[in-house]
């Protein structure tokens, strides 16, 4: 028969498997609700997720087809037929490097621009609608415990 602390550590223990299971859980459901949201908005505005996250890609510099590839996790074929289609849309441009002329290099356009702002401005609207259910002490302490749980996450090893 065990002593009393052994019912405890198993109830401590139960109760974090618990608690893990409801955290996985409710991220899950949040990330859901978001990635809803965010297709929703890019559908309005006639853009993919894919044009999306490559706009993000390319808001900082131009990069090269690979570069972008690398970024996106994707194929170079796959950047090729992407970058296609953002090209006939007017989201991005492919331009010859000044330096090496054999270099190619995607840029985003200023119709490419203006499609993020808008998607950061919806986005911002409604999470902002969200947030604002919430007290300014509830915001604050959400937001340092989202940093927290990123900041563990981040520095977690891989599988």
């Amino acid at each position: 028969m065990g002593s009393p602390g052994d019912n405890v550590s198993a109830r401590s223990k139960s109760n974090s498997a618990s608690h893990v299971d409801d955290v996985e859980m409710l991220l899950a459901r949040i990330e859901h609700l978001m990635r809803t949201q965010g297709r929703a908005e890019l559908a309005d505005l006639g853009v993919t997720r894919d044009q999306f996250h490559a706009l993000l890609a390319l808001c900082g510099a131009e990069l090269t087809m690979g570069e972008l590839s690398e970024r996106l996790g994707v194929t170079c074929s796959t950047v090729t037929d992407l970058i296609d289609r953002m090209e006939r849309a007017g989201l991005a441009e492919r331009v010859r490097d000044e330096a090496d002329r054999r270099v190619v290099r995607v840029k985003i356009t200023g119709g490419g621009k203006a499609v993020l702002s808008r998607v950061r401005e919806r986005r911002r609207r409604y999470l902002g609608r969200v947030l604002a259910a919430m007290t300014e002490e509830e915001q604050s302490t959400l937001r340092d415990l989202l940093a927290r749980v990123h900041s563990l996450l981040s520095s977690q090893p891989g599988p």
